[in-house]
């Protein structure tokens, strides 16, 4: 089950959020897409700060009822900015993310959400010269197709 286009649209659909990001080329009609990578094992090195990132799903398990088959996920979203000496942004940036996801339901296809719950912000590794946060996103979910 691929989570990556529910997730982007998500993250897409809020105009306040992307406000808040940078922009990393643009679409096919020529406008600027959000600085916003998901399922990429890195992050381009030209990509402008600040920038959401996710790697992959941390895990997707089997979470069976007895009427329903379904499904438990929990991903990470990091949420990065230049570290300018102030953490308001990166913080900002982030309490977005979770409240975007927490008690939402995420539009998948062949699945309603059952229960969905956001963790955090907590640090993400980074270098000196970037601030980052990670935001826990918990799925449940009961697969209908």
């Amino acid at each position: 089950m691929n989570l990556t286009a529910p997730i982007y649209d998500r993250l897409t659909s809020d105009a306040v959020l992307l406000a808040l990001l940078g922009t990393f080329g643009v679409d096919s009609v020529g406008d600027a897409l959000p600085a916003i990578f998901l399922d990429m094992p890195y992050v381009p090195e030209d990509a402008p700060l600040p920038y959401l990132w996710n790697y992959a799903n941390l895990t997707d398990a089997p979470d069976d009822t007895k009427t329903e088959p379904g499904r438990q996920i929990s991903f990470d979203i990091g949420c990065y900015t230049a570290n300018e000496g102030n953490k308001q942004l990166v913080t900002t940036i982030a309490e977005r993310v979770s409240d975007l996801f927490h008690r939402h339901e995420l539009a998948i296809d062949g699945a309603i959400t059952v229960v969905a719950s956001a963790m955090g912000p907590v640090p993400a590794e980074t270098d000196e010269t970037v601030l980052g946060l990670l935001i826990k996103v918990q799925l449940r979910i009961e697969e209908t197709g």
